[in-house]
């Protein structure tokens, strides 16, 4: 389990290791996407919502499904690597 002694920590066993790595590279992914929404908002100077602009409104929305979807993603990863 996921509590057992000398399990933990860099190194050693490796418990965690998978769902640590993904969730480290989602997490990259998630601030790429926040950084392109973030870009498209200052070129457009649009603050809250989408203003109709297309490009936005598909960057914002692929973060959203990010951030929807990322957490269960990891959770799922989680409990599998538990099940070996």
């Amino acid at each position: 389990g996921w509590c057992e002694a000398g399990s933990g920590g860099s190194g050693g066993s490796g418990a965690m290791q998978v769902t640590m790595a993904a969730a480290g590279v989602l997490g990259l992914l998630m601030i790429l996407l926040a950084i392109r929404v973030t870009t498209v908002r200052r070129t457009a100077r649009v603050s809250l919502g989408h203003a109709g602009n297309p490009e936005l409104e598909a960057r914002m929305r692929a973060h959203a499904n990010a951030a929807e979807y990322v957490p269960m993603g990891l959770i799922l990863i989680f409990l599998a690597e538990q099940a070996y």
